[in-house]
């Protein structure tokens, strides 16, 4: 089989979808009074993180291990394939599938590259065609520890990944699609790209 010539970046959260879904996530999974209970006790990471005085992937490891430390693997991606398909279809942007649809029938290969952990975005993916490139959570015996796998995927990281994973030089064309600062460096590789397209 020849292998495709062309590829398609995409960002997840904000770009396919009409926002963040890790904490929507996490009220599906424990609830909304146990979310916001969470939330008070990690409040002063998260005003701290607003002024820019603590880094993103301290903080998501901050709320991994408040919600989901001990949990077996198996249950999140349990989770994870309920979440997509009770929860997604209504954050999906319609305009996002569309192009998703036209870019198929153009044969491309599609990758989403998402900070957010790839439970809950693989079910959901694998049904139009993409692969996954994403945060990781550390695994031990089966369960989540509450801390990273790796860097969070995110800025810089999400051109690293995509450079660790794909051979750029093989495509004649990449097009990115993204919605944030940190979604720039994965756009730098394309030579098309679009940003907050489907809104």
């Amino acid at each position: 089989m020849v292998e495709k010539s062309r590829l398609a970046l995409f960002d997840f959260d904000g770009t396919i979808t009409t926002g963040d879904t890790f904490i929507p996530f996490i009220k599906y999974v424990r609830g909304k009074f146990t979310f916001w209970k969470g939330a008070i006790l990690l409040s002063p990471y998260i005003v701290l993180y607003a002024i820019g005085a603590y880094p993103n992937w301290k903080l998501k490891q901050k709320f991994i291990r408040k919600y989901f430390k001990g949990m077996e693997l198996a249950e999140l991606e349990k989770y994870g394939k309920s979440f997509a398909k009770d929860i997604l279809p209504g954050m999906i942007r319609s305009k996002a599938i569309e192009e998703i649809n036209e870019l198929n029938s153009l044969e491309y290969q599609l990758f989403i590259v998402t900070a957010s952990h790839r439970s809950w975005i693989l079910p959901w993916a694998e049904k139009f065609g993409f692969k996954v490139i994403s945060t990781e959570w550390e695994v031990s015996n089966g369960r989540i520890t509450g801390k990273l796998e790796g860097m969070n995927c995110y800025g810089e990281e999400k051109k690293s990944r995509i450079y660790n994973d794909l051979d750029l030089n093989s495509f004649e064309h990449i097009v990115g699609y993204g919605d944030t600062d940190g979604d720039i460096p994965m756009l730098s590789l394309c030579k098309k790209t679009k940003f907050k397209p489907f809104r």
